[in-house]
């Protein structure tokens, strides 16, 4: 547990002080991005999100899948090097495919928004994106701590000053400069990531291991298709039936409050490969006792969170230009539906051991998606942003609610699905609607204490 909790710490930290960085430079931005722009720049990065699956085709998801089962070092260093190469070569025939078709999807789609310069550069961006990200998801796997740090700081600090030297100091439309400065970052460290890689792989494709890493990766395709589609739907909605202005004003919401998906992105890279070690240790006694703590643990750190960041994001807001400020009172129901992303993975997670259940959760997805967006069209006319908001979170309930009939179903895991939710939910319910700060201080430490005493500790 206390290595779990390094490593979660280590992930959090780091990724929780980059994000504290560009929390320092978001009233700049807002105060030079106008609304509008800043719409665009959110759209921008939702095709970034959807062109990262196809690009690769998800190949770079298998290494921390396969590479802690690989125990032959040479094969190792084979595998790492097919999966490098593969995406190279995948990423170069995107790109070609990309530059003819490219500019009629985006009529179709993003009419408000030029393939030239803005969509082709947004494409390099993902190209480049993809080999920092292998390196990335390699020393996550490797748990090499140090290295990541070194790396992630350097990569991320590199890409957010630059987004604030470009806003800053040039004059050409904001969203453009953005999304050049996001090229620029994604450039620079590929140098840095070639040098580093060459002693961790053999540059030569195996046929064999491109079959059972795409077999995996086509199978967990949908499922990222479908997420992306899940999280990207309010985004789309707001700019297809609002404006640009209000989906700028509703990202910068959901970007303030991703500090709570940072936190659980960063637990969930410190708890899966553990999850996969545990899981083939006792698979066959079925005994699953280490993964329930860890996971209990886990959830314990999403509570403490939820509730500091449902005290402090008003505070937030005092530094934030005034066109953005009704971010403000949407952004308590993204701190929730981060919070809900941590049973959400626990789930998928425990799915993801199994081909045809991984193929399953399809299904959930889908469901959420549809509820999703029922719910934001019929919402949006007179709640605007709050309704696309309110139709995100109910269809992410469905869907988790979908994965833990499934575990309980076709698994022998036995989470306490349901004691996290309600914690979540009545935290949240304290926090949001108690003003009174001694009270609610008070009901948290009873409610953390409760928790602590039954599931922790136990």
């Amino acid at each position: 547990m206390k290595e779990l909790f390094k490593i979660a710490f280590t992930y959090s930290g780091i990724e929780g002080l980059q994000k504290g960085i560009y929390f320092l430079i978001i009233p700049i931005l807002t105060y030079y991005i106008s609304a509008s722009e800043y719409g665009n720049i959110a759209i921008l990065l939702m095709v970034i999100n959807f062109l990262q699956i196809f690009i690769t085709f998800s190949i770079e998801s298998t290494i921390m899948r396969f590479y802690v089962k690989i125990t032959n070092k040479k094969m190792k260093k084979i595998f790492l090097g097919t999966i490098f190469l593969s995406s190279l070569f995948f990423i170069v025939i995107w790109i070609i495919i990309l530059v003819f078709i490219g500019p009629l999807f985006t009529k179709i789609f993003l009419s408000n928004i030029d393939f030239f310069p803005l969509v082709f550069l947004t494409i390099l961006v993902v190209s480049f994106k993809m080999i920092n990200l292998f390196y990335i998801t390699f020393l996550k796997t490797i748990q090499d701590l140090k290295e990541f740090a070194i790396f992630y700081n350097i990569y991320f600090l590199l890409q957010t000053l630059l987004i604030l030297y470009f806003i800053v100091n040039f004059h050409e439309n904001k969203d453009y400069l953005y999304i050049k400065a996001l090229l620029i970052s994604q450039v620079i460290p590929i140098f840095y990531v070639i040098y580093k890689v060459k002693k961790y792989i053999v540059f030569k494709i195996n046929l064999k291991i491109i079959k059972f890493t795409l077999l995996y990766s086509f199978s967990i395709i949908p499922i990222k298709i479908a997420n992306i589609i899940n999280n990207s739907i309010d985004r789309y909605v707001l700019y297809t039936f609002i404006n640009t202005s209000i989906t700028g004003i509703y990202y910068l919401g959901w970007q303030i409050s991703s500090i709570m998906q940072i936190v659980a992105l960063a637990l969930n890279s410190a708890y899966v490969p553990k999850f996969y070690r545990l899981y083939e240790a006792n698979k066959n006694i079925k005994n699953f006792e280490q993964i329930y703590k860890m996971i209990d643990f886990i959830i314990l750190l999403i509570l403490i969170i939820e509730i500091i960041f449902l005290n402090i994001y008003p505070f937030i807001f005092k530094y934030i230009s005034y066109s953005y400020l009704e971010a403000k009172n949407i952004l308590p129901i993204f701190i929730i539906f981060f919070a809900f992303n941590m049973v959400y993975f626990i789930n998928t997670n425990a799915l993801s051991i199994s081909y045809i259940l991984n193929r399953k959760k399809i299904f959930g997805i889908l469901i959420g998606i549809v509820v999703n967006l029922i719910i934001s069209l019929y919402l949006v006319t007179d709640y605007g942003m709050y309704g696309v908001a309110i139709g995100s979170i109910i269809g992410q309930f469905i869907t988790i609610l979908y994965f833990i009939f499934l575990v309980n179903k076709y698994m022998d895991f036995r989470f306490s699905n349901i004691t996290y939710i309600l914690f979540i939910l009545i935290l949240f319910i304290v926090n949001y609607f108690q003003y009174y700060i001694g009270i609610k201080i008070c009901i948290d430490i009873i409610l953390l204490g409760i928790y602590i005493k039954y599931k922790v500790i136990k």
